[in-house]
């Protein structure tokens, strides 16, 4: 092959890849820097069907009434604490009503999904005004009537109302099934305007399935009345957010929780052989914590005896 058919070649595949380069310059215009920014933002799934909170996070009370803001506000603070204050408002309705605030703070640890509110006056004997209907006093609160008796807030109802009506539970359930869940603030209305209200968390039993295991239990030739054996619970129901209650007895034996793992002991009781621990850091669903006990009870007790007498209750805080 010579020098001239060589450069006639080469000169042939130059312009080839020429057109092949322009042309699909021409087909893929240049960047002009903003075309990532042209692509348009796509809607997460989960945000298009996230319905909306019924309970609002911690901030201001909305005015209701001749109200500023609520005229009581029950806090949940960390370590199970619980505070009530009067803030000094009148009835929001010029009269009798009563505004409660409640707020969940983040460190509570607790979803809060009832409490027991009670008082000298019949702060139950609901007489049909409340938060609504609209228009049954001036200026009215948007958006109500809440529930049944014009006295409930968003996502409040109530329940287990004393005949005396000076009494009775508070219950919370957000548009997710939940309570009031740390960080989240909730309102209702009383009637009358008491002096106090005395508020008790509503303690909630948690279904768990139930092992006890011996790893110290004597043999036959070596009786004894004193034993430590694990019992293991096992979640079976509804996740457990906060502070939880394990409850133990069995007639004639003497129970001492000892600790427990993973969860962190907030504090042990036994009164008359009946014993409780109660534990922080949660219980989710299909989560396990293992107590250790110690039992005195008869010589004559089998194991198979403790195990099937002993009763196990369980509670949420």
């Amino acid at each position: 092959m010579g020098p001239i058919y060589e450069k006639a070649t080469l000169a042939m595949l130059r312009s080839w890849l020429r057109k092949l380069v322009s042309g699909r310059s021409a087909a893929a215009p240049k960047s002009t820097g903003q075309r990532r920014n042209s692509r348009p933002q796509l809607e997460r799934l989960e945000d298009r069907f996230q319905p909306a909170s019924l309970f609002k996070p911690i901030g201001a009370f909305p005015p209701i009434g001749l109200d500023t803001q609520p005229a009581f506000i029950i806090t949940f603070g960390a370590n199970g604490t619980i505070k009530t204050v009067k803030t000094g408002q009148p009835a929001f309705d010029g009269g009798d009503d009563t505004y409660v605030g409640v707020v969940n703070k983040a460190n509570s640890g607790v979803t809060v999904t009832k409490i027991h509110v009670t008082s000298t006056f019949d702060i139950f004997g609901f007489d049909g005004d409340g938060f609504g209907p609209p228009g049954s006093y001036t200026p009215g609160l948007s958006g109500g009537p809440f529930g049944p008796t014009g006295y409930e807030g968003p996502g409040t109802s109530f329940s287990n109302i004393s005949p005396s009506t000076t009494a009775g539970n508070v219950n919370f359930k957000d548009t997710n099934g939940q309570g009031l869940r740390p960080g989240f603030q909730a309102f209702f209305s009383l009637e009358e305007a008491p002096d106090a209200i005395d508020v008790t968390p509503v303690q909630l039993p948690i279904q768990v399935n139930s092992t006890v295991f011996f790893p110290y239990r004597p043999n036959s030739a070596r009786p004894s009345n004193h034993v430590q054996a694990w019992v293991i619970l096992t979640n079976t129901g509804g996740s457990v957010t906060g502070n939880f209650t394990v409850a133990f007895s069995l007639p004639g034996v003497t129970i001492k929780p000892v600790t427990a793992t993973p969860n962190h002991v907030v504090g042990i009781n036994t009164t008359n052989g009946n014993s409780s621990i109660t534990l922080s850091g949660g219980l989710k669903n299909g989560q396990t914590v293992s107590i250790l006990l110690d039992f005195t009870y008869p010589p004559s007790l089998s194991d198979d005896a403790i195990r099937k007498a002993l009763k196990i209750q369980t509670f949420s805080d």
